[in-house]
């Protein structure tokens, strides 16, 4: 987090300065120091662009980049924040925090405040020392790059994190993600965690563990306050008065207890990266809308289904139901299963360190001035390289001619508790520049195997090393490692799993969604000639779940075209297609279009280098209106803009940050009009994305 004294010191020097000029009888230099204005700092982690309102006068204000604020005129009532990014994670605020007046901080837990604790309460239901005073101690404060108060800001993350994936869960099971319907859940679900803390009960049992009895309780009461909400949409009213509010608390609150027991245990070095990875996490919301939830909910939650599902949650996020490969929950701080046992031939793979095979001649994990970053260690009965102290490691071995023998690939197993990159190098003498960045799934492993291709500039006929570096030294990661080997085309096969891209979507605003794996999703039109934004929605709880939009084009103003965005999971990653074959999207638009059997361009774009993004385009031949899954051959794919990629390998293993569903030129349609002027109806939805 970051430091902040300046803000406290430039103050002080405005006050001592405006007090001398008073003093001496001088000082009309323009407008002076007003000595009533109001000041202080919003935090879930800083946030920037929130608006603060002072509740009495109306006025409204705007953080800074530090999550500062200042009403120049004073504001003796309670603030209200809605909106702005938390500019350590730069995730989107969509909650609505509270503090009462005179408060010089704005958190989730002056939000408790707000909604009728005392300060008392609050530090003894958090296991706060008696004397913490919220309103005037700021929770990320840092100095020198050292948390001042790290308990603190732990337990407001871990607040945070249970409003919001209380609100989450809420909103997503109405089939209204919106911003404005999940500030006034989010409202409602404070007032009911205030209202039900007053009484003494204890949030944190311990300092690093959550009550969960209490935690289902105050989850309950937010239910049943949101069921008689005037606050909220009456659709969301009449979806949370359909089910049982105690069996929806049921199913989600184990869940929540792992997700904020990670925030109260983490490391005050991997604040930013942990919070990252809970605040994305939409396991929860995901639970309360799959196909049949409705009538589990409905249950009551001592029943067998309502506990299986509540029981299921928990292992996702935990891990603890085992399970290996890349697709499911496998521990949260450390990896708690073994990945997959790899199915290659030992002919057919010359292994580094795997347990299925015996390392190649003369194999070793030197120290190249960084210390051994990895150790051997035993997971699920299975070794692994663990480095809980990770920057870099490199491994050295006997030359391999892998051209002689016929590999093409290194298989690699990586385990990242926040999805951290992890750059890969093959080296041969002299040859170490080029790398292939491979972006874990966080909390589980994640199985790749990167071409041999990619590697433009060594001599493949004498391999000698293998590094593999996130590239933040001095910054440390906790990063785990297995199946390192060298293999042939269908020795070591494909991805051991899919990479789901996004599974299903929330809308934002009106041209705006996110997919359930933090991917910000888009429409864009060209804009040179007029048209018109005609409908637009979010269809989560369909059997195909999509994002949809449609505009009217007139047949005298045609346009280039237009087309949809869905960025990789947790926005501003690259998701390395190494090892995968196929890219399958369910995709499809209105009937008056796709009847034209049109052809979709699809874009898959990489990450900005040196000011350039690569670029790899295929298509798809509608075959039919409605519903339509089609699968694109990764293989046969154009590099259309190369930034220094000669193959299309090269730039898959690189990574893709955006896909992009496009319909071009004669491909939109003028052929049924909507109206007598002139107007054509055209729009798209986007399903599920994966590569296979």
């Amino acid at each position: 987090m970051k430091q902040l004294g300046k803000y406290f010191t430039a103050l002080a020097s405005a006050v001592a300065t405006a007090t001398l000029l008073s003093a001496c009888g001088g000082g009309d230099a323009g407008a002076p120091f007003s000595p009533t204005a109001s000041t202080g700092y919003a935090v879930d982690g800083y946030l920037d662009g929130s608006s603060i309102k002072c509740d009495a006068s109306g006025v409204v204000v705007k953080t800074d980049s530090a999550g500062f604020f200042r009403f120049p005129e004073g504001c003796d009532s309670t603030l209200t924040l809605t909106g702005g990014t938390n500019v350590d994670t730069t995730l989107s605020f969509t909650g609505t925090l509270r503090a009462p007046a005179g408060s010089k901080m704005v958190t989730p837990l002056t939000t408790l405040l707000a909604g009728g604790m005392t300060q008392s309460q609050v530090n003894a239901s958090l296991g706060l020392p008696a004397d913490t005073d919220l309103t005037n101690t700021d929770p990320a404060y840092s100095l020198v790059g050292i948390l001042v108060n790290p308990d603190l800001l732990k337990k407001t993350l871990a607040v945070q994190q249970l409003l919001m994936q209380t609100t989450d869960a809420m909103a997503a099971f109405a089939g209204d993600s919106s911003d404005a319907t999940r500030q006034a859940i989010y409202s409602e679900v404070a007032a009911a965690f205030a209202a039900g803390l007053k009484g003494g009960a204890k949030l944190n049992a311990t300092a690093t563990t959550v009550d969960l009895a209490v935690l289902k309780t105050l989850v309950t009461d937010a239910g049943t306050r949101l069921a008689a909400s005037t606050l909220v949409p009456s659709a969301v009213k009449t979806a949370t008065g359909t089910v049982r509010a105690d069996t929806f608390a049921e199913v989600i609150s184990g869940g929540m207890k792992a997700q904020a027991e990670v925030l109260l245990t983490m490391a005050n070095s991997d604040v930013t990266s942990v919070t990252t990875v809970q605040q994305t996490d939409t396991k929860v919301k995901t639970a309360v809308t799959a196909t049949g939830m409705s009538a589990i909910l409905a249950l009551p939650p001592t029943d067998a289904a309502v506990v299986a599902k509540a029981t299921a949650l928990t292992d996702s996020i935990t891990g603890s139901g085992g399970g290996g490969s890349s697709g499911g929950g496998c521990g949260i701080t450390a990896p708690t299963c073994a990945p997959s046992a790899p199915t290659a031939s030992a002919a057919d793979v010359k292994s580094l360190y795997s347990d299925a095979y015996t390392s190649v001649a003369g194999f070793d994990i030197p120290n190249w001035g960084q210390g051994q970053m990895v150790t051997g260690t035993a997971i699920a009965g299975n070794n692994v390289l663990s480095g809980t102290a990770f920057t870099y490691q490199g491994f050295q071995f006997d030359p391999i001619d892998a051209t002689a023998l016929g590999l093409t690939s290194m298989h690699i197993d990586v385990w990242s508790a926040d999805a951290t990159p992890v750059k890969v190098y093959v080296i041969s003498a002299g040859q170490d520049t080029v790398s292939v960045d491979v972006v874990p799934t966080a909390g589980a492993w994640k199985s790749v195997d990167v071409p041999l291709s990619s590697f433009t500039n060594i001599n493949k006929a004498a391999i000698i090393q293998v590094k593999l570096d996130t590239a933040l030294q001095p910054v440390t990661k906790a990063m785990y490692f297995d199946n390192i080997y060298f293999g042939k085309a269908g020795g070591s096969g494909a991805a051991s799993s899919p990479l789901v891209f996004s599974s299903n979507y929330s809308q934002i605003d009106s041209v705006s969604w996110r997919s359930t794996q933090g991917g910000d999703a888009g429409t864009y039109i060209d804009t040179g000639v007029s048209t018109a934004y005609w409908w637009n929605g979010v269809a989560p709880g369909d059997a195909t779940p999509s994002f949809y939009f449609g505009y009217g084009i007139n047949v005298s103003a045609k346009p280039w075209g237009f087309g949809a965005f869905v960025k990789a999971p947790a926005n501003g990653t690259t998701a390395s297609l190494a090892g995968y074959a196929n890219m399958k999207i369910a995709v499809w638009g209105n009937d008056e279009l796709m009847n034209t059997h049109p052809t979709l361009t699809v874009i898959l774009k990489g990450a900005t280098v040196d000011g350039c993004a690569s670029e790899l385009k295929g298509n798809i031949a509608v075959t039919a209106p409605g519903v339509q899954n089609y699968t694109l051959s990764l293989g046969g794919m154009t590099l259309q803009t190369a930034c220094g990629y000669s193959t299309v390998a090269q730039a898959l293993a690189a990574g893709v940050s955006e896909v992009h569903i496009q319909m071009l030129g004669a491909n939109v349609q003028y052929v049924t009009p909507a109206d007598a002027n002139g107007n054509f109806a055209n729009g798209l939805n986007v399903g599920p994305i994966s590569f296979q």
